[in-house]
């Protein structure tokens, strides 16, 4: 480790998350995984073939879904929750988050960054000469 390495701030594990969701449709799953990257609310989906056996309306229900397993930021929870309701097929979709309580330091640090919004989208823009002049 390089000198000025030992002067940037230790991340805080527990500011990241891992939110878990589940669906049956390889192209919900995408469409979620998707979305989820291009507006920075994750910053990594894997997704697995499962299968899951559940009490629905009273029955018992067996069936091959995708899971998805979503790493964010506890910051981005409620936001992340919220277009995943959106976009998801089920009346009651599982949305969990839990808590990350260590980890590695880049990696983290790399969530961090890549769910952070784009300069140019943070800083408000500054109106052109022409633009104050109307």
């Amino acid at each position: 480790m390089e000198a000025s390495d030992t002067t940037l701030s230790k991340t805080n594990p527990s500011d990241y998350c891992i939110v878990i969701t589940s669906t049956d449709s390889r192209e919900n799953a995408e469409l979620i995984t998707r979305t989820l990257l291009e507006k920075r609310l994750v910053a990594c989906v894997q997704s697995s073939q499962v299968k899951s056996a559940y009490r629905w309306q009273g029955k018992v229900i067996s069936e091959e879904e995708i899971r998805l397993e979503l790493k964010s930021k506890v910051s981005l929870y409620e936001k992340l929750k919220s277009e995943i309701e959106k976009m998801h097929i089920y009346d009651v979709p599982e949305i969990l988050m839990l808590p990350v309580t260590d980890g590695n330091e880049a990696y983290l640090k790399w969530i961090e960054t890549e769910t952070a919004a784009p300069v140019d989208l943070c800083e408000p823009k500054q109106p052109t000469a022409s633009e104050q002049a109307i």
